[in-house]
């Protein structure tokens, strides 16, 4: 870790960017999974189902530097269901974001870049929880909407196989988030480092050469 910051650091003083001013460039990542397990002898069934969307745009304003948009979109559903009794319970929610950036480079080779991006961030979503018992009948469902705020610092590595199009590895984040649940139930507030995660996303870019 401590040798993955300092090549971090050094990176600055010893690479150089080949984009111009006006460049654009559009791209995006996304995320699906669908699971299902089922535990014996007294059967339990999980279903787990994921969708996340992030397509976003860019300016370059110079050489190194370019400000953009990223929208975002999650929608995430899980169920535990017994098969003896019936009985369950299930979790859904959504969320979507509008998150500005700026992004500075720097080029490894002809191929390979290093980019360090500033975003903020407003999310708004919801979430649903439902439990039902199968010896009583009984349904019971409970809503929490919520926003979240955040600001983050994250490096990644884009690598060009054509001239036009990147594919970026993202390697980890630093910032804060604040999420608050409505109306005004409860809030939280965390800052932090993110390790270890990585994220795969692809762009085209227009007017590189």
């Amino acid at each position: 870790m401590k040798k993955l910051l300092l090549f971090i650091f050094l990176i600055p003083f010893v690479c150089h960017a080949q984009f111009s001013k006006g460049e654009k460039f559009i791209g995006g990542s996304i995320n699906a999974s669908l699971s299902g397990t089922t535990f014996n002898p007294a059967p339990t069934t999980n279903t787990s189902n994921y969708f996340y969307v992030a397509p976003s745009v860019g300016y370059f304003t110079d050489e190194k530097t370019a400000w953009g948009l990223a929208l975002t979109y999650n929608n995430s559903y899980q169920k535990s269901q017994s098969g003896t009794s019936g009985s369950y319970n299930s979790s859904s929610g959504y969320t979507w974001g509008l998150n500005p950036f700026i992004k500075r480079y720097w080029s490894l080779s002809n191929s390979i870049y290093f980019a360090l991006k500033g975003q903020v961030g407003f999310t708004r979503g919801n979430s649903k929880n439902v439990s039902f018992n199968a010896f009583t009948s009984i349904t019971s469902t409970s809503e929490t909407p919520m926003y979240q705020l955040d600001a983050f610092v994250s490096p990644s590595f884009i690598f060009f196989p054509t001239p036009q199009w990147g594919i970026e590895t993202g390697l980890s984040s630093v910032g804060y988030t604040y999420t608050r649940n409505l109306p005004n139930v409860s809030s939280s507030g965390t800052f932090g480092l993110n390790a270890g995660s990585i994220s795969l996303g692809l762009a085209y870019y227009f007017g590189k050469k």
